[in-house]
């Protein structure tokens, strides 16, 4: 009789602790909406190029991370260095995420667009500025290089949380050298974990 009562009793409790769990995991992914925090701005990303293209991924790990990340969007946000440097100014994000695909002459400029923001900078794998440079300049520097290869790779072993893996690997690239989903999943996954 005791034992059908502790049975009873762990049946009931099993469907309030998921119940429970759900309630909060639910505020904390919402507090900021909750909070009105949504409108401090943590992270700012530069998005065209590489990050552009994974844009959905990075802004789900971000958000994982507990930060709020916003769009500064342009496919050429070197040669319109100004105007970042006053989105920075109206947003005053905690951090500026790049992309250097360009010359080295924008890194200096894109340093002192962000201003006391700090400056991450991700490598884009065989493209842009030395990483040195990228550093000197004061920004923290991501190399995605291990995860998503270099300029002409298709497919690298899987990682560990890949649920769907072919036994000759993961397609972190199309044939033009973008992104793939996993590929993107996988630089946000590193830029994420840097921030």
């Amino acid at each position: 009789m005791l034992a059908a009562g502790f049975r009873g009793r762990s049946v009931l409790l099993a469907p309030l602790l998921l119940t429970l769990t759900a309630v909060v995991a639910g505020v904390w992914w919402l507090w900021p909406t909750l909070t009105g925090a949504e409108h401090d701005i943590d992270v700012l990303v530069v998005g065209d190029g590489m990050l552009a293209e994974a844009r959905r991924s990075i802004e789900l790990r971000v958000r994982e991370e507990g930060l709020f990340v916003e769009w500064y969007e342009s496919s050429g946000w070197c040669d319109e260095i100004g105007r970042l440097a006053s989105d920075v100014d109206d947003v005053e994000p905690g951090r500026v995420v790049v992309a250097f695909d360009g010359a080295a002459a924008c890194v200096d400029a894109a340093a002192t667009a962000i201003g006391s923001a700090d400056g991450v900078a991700v490598v884009v794998p065989g493209a842009g500025p030395d990483p040195a440079t990228v550093a000197a300049a004061g920004f923290q520097t991501v190399d995605p290089t291990r995860l998503i290869g270099a300029g002409g790779t298709v497919e690298l072993p899987c990682e560990w949380w890949e649920e769907v893996c072919e036994p000759t690997g993961t397609a972190v690239r199309s044939a033009d050298g973008s992104l793939t989903e996993a590929g993107g999943e996988r630089l946000a996954r590193i830029l994420a974990a840097s921030l």
